[in-house]
């Protein structure tokens, strides 16, 4: 038989210490044999996050975010049929950090598009006087108060509200909260790589209070992109508890990232004049979760849902 002959000459690919979680299993579980179109190889890998998650990944899945030990990897090999197989397994364990993708490091397989209808060039309105002058489009609204400057610029619906001031742009405060659906959380790790990573490159300071730690972490003008990777990486899908902040005599750009069905029931805030804190969110899968909203916008906070 094929298979048996040829049974020698599968590998498994080196395991590369870091990587995104636009990486598909087999990118990494990595596999070589021998061409043959009556065969059929499929790879796997098992891996652990200490206590917050446990992955056995098969071929076309994709990646998680977080830092993993590699329990096992194998190669599989098998006729059409199914009845003749061959696996070999690498037991050894590996370190392997996944950091939130950018745009650019998707793999999508064909109908999964990691970032579906997500734009990216939202973080320029940190330095967009018309988009603190207005706030989200919600059913209801006069259409007429609609600012098309920003619907054409930005894809979505937004309504002039009147006069604010841009906050300062020379630093920037987000809040993390790692609790809630992995996939809405990573998602949003993915969007507050992109909003870091801009701000970062254009000089701006960005300070970080993620779960488990009582300060910020502060990154510098110019930080290295791995750095933001890794420590984004690292944020533990926990609640964000316990933070003393005092926003009273601040006027930094305040982002906050939070799945919808995990806002803290206390509003952050209040705020110094001028300052114009901006809620990153996931989409609203329930009308009850309507009123949470509500009240962070009477707290001072504008709301931005992303897909």
């Amino acid at each position: 038989m094929r298979l048996f002959r040829n049974r020698d000459s599968l590998s498994l690919a080196d395991l590369p210490s870091r990587t995104d979680d636009g990486t598909l299993c087999r990118d990494i579980a990595g596999s070589s044999g021998p061409a043959a179109s009556s065969l059929v190889f499929s790879c796997g890998i098992d891996m652990q996050w200490e206590t917050y998650r446990s992955l056995k990944l098969r071929d076309r899945d994709r990646l998680e975010r977080g830092n993993y030990r590699i329990l096992r990897r194998y190669i599989r090999v098998e006729d059409l049929f199914g009845v003749l197989k061959y696996q070999r397994n690498d037991p050894s364990e590996f370190s392997l950090t996944v950091y939130p993708a950018g745009r650019e490091d998707v793999r999508s397989s064909p109908g999964d598009p990691l970032f579906d209808s997500a734009d990216f060039s939202r973080p320029m309105i940190l330095k967009d006087q018309a988009f603190f002058e207005s706030r989200p489009y919600y059913p209801g609204d006069d259409p007429r108060r609609i600012n098309w400057n920003l619907l054409a610029r930005y894809g979505d619906f937004f309504i002039k509200e009147g006069f604010r001031m841009k906050p300062d742009d020379q630093s920037l405060l987000i809040l993390l909260n790692g609790a809630g659906n992995p996939s809405e959380v990573d998602s949003l790790m993915r969007e507050c790589r992109v909003w870091m990573e801009h701000a970062l490159g254009n000089g701006m300071g960005v300070s970080v209070l993620s779960p488990g730690e009582v300060s910020p972490v502060n990154f510098t003008p110019g930080t290295e992109a791995v750095r933001v990777q890794d420590f984004l990486a690292s944020v533990p899908p926990e609640p964000l508890r316990g933070a003393r902040l005092s926003f009273k005599n601040s006027t930094r750009s305040i982002l906050f990232f939070s799945v919808l069905s995990e806002l803290p029931e206390r509003v952050p805030g209040p705020f110094q004049p001028g300052s114009s804190p901006l809620l990153l969110t996931s989409m609203d899968p329930d009308r009850n979760y309507r009123e949470k909203m509500d009240a962070y916008r009477k707290g001072g906070w504008r709301v931005l849902q992303i897909p």
